[in-house]
């Protein structure tokens, strides 16, 4: 098991069909980095398990799979073996768009000292990506894409974000939940590792 940093948005994606595009370009070698380093870890590790082979060499076959598209090509053998229809991530035209869109913009100019991660999923769960309630019906079009990060200095009026929903009423809200989990300052932070330790057996090494 890795133990990582929650504390920043993983990938730049939040909500059900955006992840999984997300995802698939992160098997096709086009990720964002930090989503392709903990994947690059992650599935090594698996494997490691299954052979003898030392971490750089299992690193580098996972590295190579992402590259040559094998990687990309088992998620769509996947996909068909559960019913699905692999075309759709061929063809990202083909996966469910939502209809508006919204620019969440930079109130004032400064660095992204830290986003509240929990928050930012509950903006877009007022999108409809998550229920509030069981009875709930989940909009999978919805979501986020972020377009700044915590650490990056921006200008007032800078796009931080674009929400996506099928509701041209939710945006609003979700907008200020967004802009409340961010929050703009100035000076330095401390940079984590994006892995914070490792536990094996029972041993934790820290990172």
């Amino acid at each position: 098991a890795l133990i990582t940093d929650m504390d920043v948005p993983l990938g730049n994606c939040i909500g059900n069909s955006l992840e999984v595009w997300e995802a698939a370009m992160t098997l096709q070698g086009r990720g964002p980095e930090d989503l392709t380093v903990l994947c690059t870890e992650l599935a090594a590790r698996m494997v490691r398990m299954a052979g003898e082979e030392p971490l750089s060499i299992c690193q580098e076959r996972v590295r190579q799979a992402f590259a040559d598209g094998s990687a990309f090509e088992t998620l769509l053998d996947m996909v068909e073996a559960h019913g699905g229809d692999r075309r759709v991530l061929e063809d990202p035209d083909k996966m469910e768009k939502a209809p508006y869109t919204m620019e969440v913009k930079a109130p004032a100019a400064g660095r992204i000292l830290h986003m509240d991660t929990h928050q930012c999923g509950m903006a877009a769960c007022l999108l409809g990506a998550g229920r509030e309630r069981k009875e709930d019906k989940i909009d999978y079009s919805a979501g986020i894409v972020l377009k700044r990060k915590t650490g990056c200095k921006i200008e007032k009026g800078e796009t931080l974000a674009i929400l996506h929903t099928s509701r041209k009423e939710l945006l609003e809200g979700a907008a200020q939940r967004f802009l409340e989990a961010v929050t703009i300052g100035e000076g330095e932070i401390e940079r984590k590792p994006l892995i914070l330790a490792e536990v094996d057996d029972k041993t934790v090494k820290w990172y």
